[in-house]
């Protein structure tokens, strides 16, 4: 029941924020976030070229806590031939997700939903794709959640993630630090005006930048184990590759 209220709480601060999202995850990263997304979206196309998909048959994409869609767009854009589904719970992320959509002419191209990470409502066994862009970190229940995504994952289909970390280097992290625990929550609150989310970013930020360290056994458990994973920004961000095993 408290994950329930939780979840509720969560949804709602990101309803609260949905109109200064965007504006805010270029302005704290510097704009680097479209770099990141760009990359996660380039390793997933790279990879699956290299498998035996069938030129007749169109694959099936979806993109988990999609936000205000930028994930589900460049996936459009690079999987031509493919359908794209986009999940979130916040209604009003997936109403700026619709409207960005209908600005790139790609309505035909993604479908929205409002859903949960938990109780996903697909049958067993329908993506040949799955991608999460820092979404991870906001899954009430971890493990219910990667549950989902296996029962839904194709055999053999690709789990691509891209989720925050916590740099090697020293001095990256002293400067991490700084800017995450001062800048980070002082501009976030100004300009959202919402001083629990940013609040609540710096600090899932914090949780979960540690706890990247256990993702490779968090995915081997619920098998998808990871088969490729690469550092970006000094650490700061990490991409993940995961493929469902038989």
């Amino acid at each position: 029941m408290d994950k329930f209220y939780e979840n509720i709480k969560l949804v709602k601060m990101f309803d609260h924020i949905s109109s200064t999202y965007d504006l805010l995850n270029h302005l704290l990263s510097f704009g680097i976030d479209i770099y990141w997304r760009k990359k996660i979206i380039h390793l997933i196309y790279k990879y699956t070229n290299k498998q035996k998909y069938s030129k007749f048959s169109k694959k099936m994409i979806l993109d988990l806590a999609t936000g205000t869609g930028d994930i589900a767009i460049l996936l459009a854009k690079k999987f031509q031939k493919d359908y794209i589904i986009a999940i979130d719970p916040s209604a009003k992320m997936l109403q700026i997700a619709k409207m960005k959509i209908k600005n790139h002419s790609l309505e035909k191209k993604i479908k929205l939903i409002q859903g949960y990470s938990y109780n996903i409502p697909f049958n067993n066994e329908t993506f040949d794709i799955i991608t999460i862009s820092f979404g991870v970190r906001n899954f009430i229940d971890l493990n219910m959640s990667f549950r989902e995504i296996f029962r839904i994952l194709k055999p053999i289909g690709l789990l691509g993630i891209l989720e925050f970390s916590y740099p090697s280097n020293f001095f990256i992290k002293k400067i991490y630090h700084f800017y995450s625990n001062f800048i980070l929550k002082h501009i976030g609150n100004k300009i959202s005006n919402n001083i629990f989310a940013y609040d609540y970013l710096k600090n899932s930020i914090h949780t979960f930048s540690f706890f990247g360290k256990k993702m490779k056994d968090l995915l081997k458990n619920h098998n998808i184990p990871i088969i490729y994973m690469q550092k970006l920004t000094f650490g700061i961000v990490t991409i993940y590759l995961s493929k469902k095993q038989k």
